[in-house]
Formats: structure tokens, C-alpha cells, sequence
């Protein structure tokens, strides 16, 4: 099942106007080949079975991963990022897990919740620093933190 908008960007944040098969598929991103998926104010992503992840909607911020920052109105796949495990998708930030433990994000970084110290956004995936054992991921709005096998909640900003 796939939605579309009529020849606009077919984007799970805004509201589909028919609901049903599209015709000749969905692109890249098949349905039963999906994992998992996240949206966010303006685009949206997908983690497949096979560890990567895709995007498609507004490209502003760099938020889609793609190395620029052109809207896209399929889902593209997301360069240089593998063994991908779990993803979460804030307003303008995706993070993703990798089977290895690994932290990566992309995406609009304003209040630092890319987790790389820095305040510059990136439009290709980037490592967050100084995390280990995490065993969850979750971005919000303008905030993403880390729920570490410990138990512990760790936030991803700049003090």
C-alpha cells in the first residue's frame, strides 16, 4: 500500500489524496521490502530489510541525506550508509543505528541534535560522537536522544 498526492511528492507527512495500489509501484521502495518508517514535517524515510535507508520529499537542511539539498520526489537511496538496524526521523534530522553500534545523522543541526558538535548542518550521514551501547534512537522536533543499553537517557545537543 502506497499513497500519492496526485502527481506531487508523495510524502507520508501530508495528507494523501487517494489511498490504494500506485500505479506501477512505488519506486525504489517496495512495501514488503520496508522495515521501518518515519516522517517528518516535510519529507519522509524508510529503512529497508537490506540495512539501507531512503528519502524523498523536501531536501532543504540536507535533511533528505543525499549530498544536496534538492527536494526529491521519489525515494532515493541514501549514500555510504550500510547495516542500518533502526532509524528515527525528527521535523528536520534523521538518525539511524547500524548493526555495528554506530550513531549516524543528517540533516538541520541548530540546537546540535545531529550529536557531531557541531552546529552545521549536513546533508550526508555524519558519526555522533561519544555514544556507546545504544540501544535506541529518538528524534523529536529539535531534540534526539539516545536510550543506552544501560538503561540510561542521553540527549544529543550542545550544552
Amino acid at each position: 500500500m502506497c499513497w500519492s498526492s496526485a502527481g506531487t511528492r508523495r510524502n507520508a507527512a501530508s495528507p494523501p489524496r487517494t489511498w490504494g495500489r500506485c500505479p506501477g509501484g512505488c519506486g525504489p521502495v517496495r512495501p514488503a521490502r520496508v522495515k521501518d518508517v518515519g516522517a517528518g514535517c516535510t519529507f519522509s524515510a524508510a529503512l529497508r530489510q537490506d540495512g539501507t535507508v531512503w528519502t524523498w520529499g523536501a531536501g532543504a537542511n540536507g535533511r533528505l541525506g543525499t549530498g544536496d539539498n534538492n527536494d526529491r520526489n521519489t525515494p532515493q537511496k541514501v549514500e555510504d550508509l550500510t547495516d542500518v538496524v533502526s532509524i528515527s526521523v525528527g521535523c528536520y534530522h534523521v538518525l539511524a543505528l547500524t548493526a555495528d553500534g554506530a550513531v549516524k545523522s543528517w540533516g538541520w543541526n541548530g540546537n546540535g541534535q545531529l550529536g557531531n558538535d557541531s552546529l552545521t548542518d549536513s546533508n550526508v550521514p555524519v558519526d555522533v560522537q561519544q555514544l556507546e551501547g545504544v540501544a535506541k534512537l529518538s528524534a523529536n522536533s529539535y531534540n534526539s536522544f539516545a536510550i543506552l543499553e544501560a538503561d540510561n537517557v542521553i540527549e544529543l545537543a550542545l550544552p
